[in-house]
């Protein structure tokens, strides 16, 4: 097992990964995301041996056409990104946890995405739900809407 660890970071600082993963071959400023430096928003690292392996970020934003929430309980995951090297060892999911986590601590009750089709069983595995029908975002990809309402998770799954 990887030892890590996951703490607040600064926006800039999930640039990198979100360039090398999300981002690869598109303009620096396409890995900074509107909500970014807002004091509501929240960027989580993901740490092993002192090297940020993981980022999330978290915004506090209504989910469309959803009625399960009050809005102002809602937040969106975006630019979640590890590194290729460290995937399939757990820790994507571990961040994910913490995420909700932070969410929940906040007073979030519900945490939605847009997720690519290729993530779309991490996010299965994490305990989210696909919402409608998939979806283009250009210029990267197709995307499916999922969400997970956290009062469906327990204390213990939730770092």
């Amino acid at each position: 097992m990887v030892v890590a660890d996951v703490r607040e970071i600064a926006p800039e600082d999930t640039w990198p990964l979100r360039r090398m993963v999300l981002r690869q071959g598109m303009p620096e400023e396409s890995c900074i995301f509107p909500g970014d430096a807002l004091n509501s928003s929240g960027h989580l690292g993901l740490h092993v041996s002192g090297h940020c392996v993981g980022v999330v970020s978290l915004m506090h934003s209504p989910m469309p056409d959803t009625t399960d929430v009050p809005p102002t309980l809602q937040w969106q995951l975006r630019g979640m990104a590890v590194a290729p090297d460290m995937r399939g060892k757990g820790l994507g999911l571990r961040l994910l946890r913490s995420a909700c986590g932070w969410v929940a601590q906040r007073g979030g009750r519900l945490l939605w995405c847009n997720a690519r089709e290729t993530a779309l069983g991490f996010y299965r595995r994490g305990g989210f739900v696909s919402v409608g029908e998939p979806f283009v975002i250009a210029p990267i990809g197709v995307h499916v809407r999922m969400k997970l309402l956290l009062e469906d998770q327990t204390i213990s799954e939730i770092p």
